[in-house]
């Protein structure tokens, strides 16, 4: 009979435990006794989770411990998803341009020392563009938004543009003071441009990678992987992001994230820096000349 007492005792005391540090018992409706994280109600949960008082080992219970750190990162999400954004003030003098076809307006953050978590945590609002994907300072006129810079067709970086990405081969010049409106196709440099043929295997794309960033000729025309970052200059990018077969079958290469759910497109458009920011960040104003179908890479070994 006392073992028995015992018994229970240990049961009630192991039970009672459970429910202290995780939270109360599954529902049933796969919340694991945590609900949904809500983005409206985490300033509020913010303020009550300050006041919980901490276990005899000094730890959050577990649930509220992961709840507090993914609503603090959806907090600044949101916020840097609203600080990269054009405001209105900046967006008012390009209404007329933003009416043609094929237009359209971003900002490219400028570059912060906040490479890692720590950087964040002691000053928020300097670093927020830490969690915009690509950091702010990439981004995709494929998908018409910011990016991984794997992912995207232009990246700033210090003092220039590059058109770097993964499975993809880009070339980019500056054209200088012309006017953007006035670029079209049958521009002389977006002629030759045109010319350009993508890579056929990933062995030819890496030696054309090579090629363009020491500048690769076509008819009157050099085209780069790089070009200076200049206030009120016009640029010309193509950007060929090539469509893959096998690429899940190769083992040795690492996808990035989000690779399957961007458009493989190639795309040529033509860009101007409208702005530059009391911060230092790019207001871009561009416009879509060409958009076509990619070619196909084999990345089985034996198509490489």
């Amino acid at each position: 009979m006392v073992k028995k007492k015992r018994l229970a005792l240990f049961t009630l005391v192991v039970l009672m435990s459970s429910l202290n540090y995780f939270g109360q018992p599954r529902s049933g409706d796969g919340s694991g006794g945590v609900r949904p994280i809500d983005v409206s109600t985490a300033e509020a949960d913010n303020a009550r989770w300050s006041s919980i008082t901490m276990s005899r080992d000094g730890m959050l219970p577990v649930n509220i411990a992961r709840r507090r750190s993914i609503n603090a990162l959806l907090l600044l999400r949101e916020k840097a998803n609203k600080k990269i954004k054009v405001t209105k003030a900046e967006r008012e003098p390009y209404e007329v341009f933003l009416k043609l076809p094929d237009t359209g307006i971003f900002k490219l953050a400028p570059i912060v020392n906040c490479s890692t978590m720590v950087d964040v945590s002691k000053n928020d609002d300097h670093c927020l563009y830490y969690y915009v994907e690509g950091h702010g300072a990439a981004y995709s006129f494929r998908a018409e938004k910011h990016h991984l810079a794997q992912l995207s067709d232009i990246v700033r970086s210090d003092g220039e543009f590059s058109v770097p990405g993964f499975m993809s081969v880009g070339l980019i010049k500056m054209l200088g003071d012309e006017p953007i409106e006035g670029v079209s196709s049958s521009h002389p440099d977006a002629i030759e441009m045109a010319r350009f043929e993508p890579a056929s295997s990933v062995k030819t794309l890496e030696q054309q990678r090579l090629s363009i960033e020491k500048g690769v000729n076509i008819g009157s025309s050099t085209f780069l992987s790089t070009a200076p970052i200049r206030l009120g200059k016009t640029y010309l990018i193509r950007s060929v992001a090539f469509k893959t077969r096998n690429l899940e079958k190769n083992k040795l290469i690492i996808v990035p994230t989000g690779f399957s759910t961007m458009p493989r497109k190639d795309v040529t458009v033509v860009f101007r820096v409208a702005q530059i920011t009391d911060e230092g960040g790019l207001i871009i104003l561009w416009k879509e000349l060409a958009r076509g179908d990619s070619p196909v890479l084999d990345l089985t070994s034996d198509a490489q």
